[in-house]
């Protein structure tokens, strides 16, 4: 099933798209559970300029949730997006402030990036990366999935039982 944005890697290729949607890449959007007691009639005009600014903003950036779900037909490129925006985007994907909670949708992409890793990462063995590596140097030498893994784990979306 080919998505519009799977569409338009095909026609401009990885490398364009990719520095595109690192650049526009934004977190997951906010989901506001309160219920607004004012009536939009007795809203100041202001509040309705900033929510127009608000919505056209959102409309010019690409949160990672809605570019996973639309790669979610192409796995292969689902990880390639995940592993990206890891890569150079962590503040949005793992790097959270130490009392923030991150948000369910990036935990969940993290358990769906530990499957893709498994599944189509060229160095997935750390053991076999190691063993050429003296001992001295093995907390220095690290694949992508153990950088992943040192990221990922302690904002608790997946579980070190999960890793086995």
């Amino acid at each position: 099933i080919s998505t519009p944005l799977i569409s338009f890697i095909q026609l401009v290729g990885l490398e364009l798209v990719g520095g595109f949607l690192v650049e526009h890449c934004t977190p997951p959007p906010v989901q506001s559970t309160s219920i607004s007691t004012t009536s939009e009639s007795s809203r100041p005009e202001s509040v309705d300029s900033n929510i127009s600014s608000t919505t056209k903003e959102r409309d010019e950036t690409l949160p990672i949730t809605s570019v996973a779900k639309q790669l979610q037909s192409s796995p292969p490129l689902l990880h390639w997006y995940l592993h990206l925006i890891f890569q150079l985007r962590p503040e949005i994907y793992v790097q959270f402030s130490t009392t923030a909670v991150p948000p369910i949708s990036v935990t969940e992409l993290h358990r769906a990036h530990l499957d893709l890793y498994i599944e189509y990462a060229e160095d997935k063995d750390s053991a076999l990366v190691l063993s050429e590596t003296e001992l001295y140097n093995h907390e220095r030498k690290m694949t992508p999935l153990l950088l992943f893994l040192k990221a990922a784990l302690p904002l608790g979306g997946i579980h070190i039982t999960e890793v086995r």
